[in-house]
């Protein structure tokens, strides 16, 4: 890879985007409390893992097509973390 590409790669990887929690598609308002900066990579992975879902949804997702169901394990790991 030449250094001209290998320079453009790592400023699109490092360019900050902003991101919707709550998605504007989905009536998610461009407040500063429903967006965050991300890299623009991570970005377009997050869309491209969960779409334009909700929180609630993405939630909902994990749990019933990753974790194989296990809410228990997940509420308990999040209680015992105390991330909320």
């Amino acid at each position: 890879m030449g250094k001209g590409k290998t320079k453009r790669l790592l400023k699109y990887k490092n360019q900050l985007t902003k991101h919707h929690i709550i998605p504007s598609s989905r009536g998610g308002k461009s407040l500063e409390s429903n967006i965050c900066m991300v890299p623009r990579y991570k970005h377009e992975q997050y869309h491209i893992l969960f779409g334009n879902r909700v929180p609630e949804e993405i939630i909902d997702y994990l749990v019933r097509d990753f974790w194989g169901n296990r809410i228990d394990y997940v509420q308990k790991y999040l209680n015992e973390r105390d991330l909320y």
